[in-house]
C-alpha cells in the first residue's frame, strides 16, 4: 500500500464491516460441522487478515481451512483452532482500529 494512507483507511474500515459476519459463519460452521462453509469462510477471512500482515491470524485462518478442506470437523480440533483465531483477531483488533483512527 506504501503510504497510502487513505487505501489503508478504506481496508480498515472494510474488514470491520465484513469480518463480523465471517467470524458468525466460521462459528457455525464449526458448530454445525459444515466443512464447506468453513472451508469458505476460513480462506475468506485469512484474505482478509493477510492484507493486514497479521501472519498469526493467517496460520489460524488456514488451518480451519485445512480442516474444512479435510471435511474430518473433529469438534475438539476445529472449536480449539476457532478459539485460537478468535484470540489473534482479539490482538488485531487494537492495532486496525488504531491505523483507521491516524489521520490521513
Amino acid at each position: 500500500m506504501g503510504n497510502n494512507r487513505q487505501l489503508l483507511r478504506k481496508l480498515v474500515d472494510k474488514f470491520f464491516l465484513e469480518y463480523p459476519r465471517l467470524l458468525e459463519d466460521v462459528r457455525t460452521a464449526v458448530a454445525a460441522r459444515d466443512a464447506s462453509l468453513l472451508r469458505r469462510a476460513a480462506h475468506t477471512l485469512k484474505g482478509s487478515v493477510g492484507i493486514f500482515g497479521a501472519h498469526e491470524a493467517v496460520d489460524r485462518a488456514l488451518r480451519l481451512e485445512m480442516i474444512g478442506k479435510s471435511e474430518n470437523l473433529n469438534p475438539g480440533d476445529a472449536e480449539e483452532a476457532w478459539a485460537a483465531l478468535e484470540q489473534s483477531l482479539d490482538r488485531l483488533r487494537p492495532a486496525l482500529v488504531a491505523l483507521g483512527e491516524e489521520n490521513i
